[in-house]
């Protein structure tokens, strides 16, 4: 789980790290491609949702990836009971 956990951080820091050094295009393209691994655990799909809604170009696409975190949140809210807080971070994970 360590290893994966660290390749998630490195491809979310990839992301920001273009965000910021102002290469706002290549930071949305590189959160978008990891947005599409389907192993990707909650906590960084809403994470890499964040320099789409910051460096968007256009207000609805930041739209829908500020609903899509959203949603994420949600969802991962709903799964956890209210008296399990450790459950929180299995749940995102």
């Amino acid at each position: 789980m360590a290893d994966s956990t660290n390749f998630y951080a490195i491809s979310y820091g990839a992301a920001l790290a273009h965000y910021n050094n102002t290469r706002h295009g290549e930071a949305v393209e590189h959160a978008k491609t990891n947005l599409r691994d389907p192993t990707l655990p909650r906590y960084w799909q809403a994470k890499n949702c964040i320099p789409i809604i910051c460096a968007a170009e256009s207000w609805y696409e930041a739209e829908i990836y500020r609903a899509l975190a959203e949603e994420i949140y949600d969802n991962a809210a709903k799964a956890t009971a209210p008296v399990d807080s450790l459950g929180e971070v299995d749940t995102l994970a």
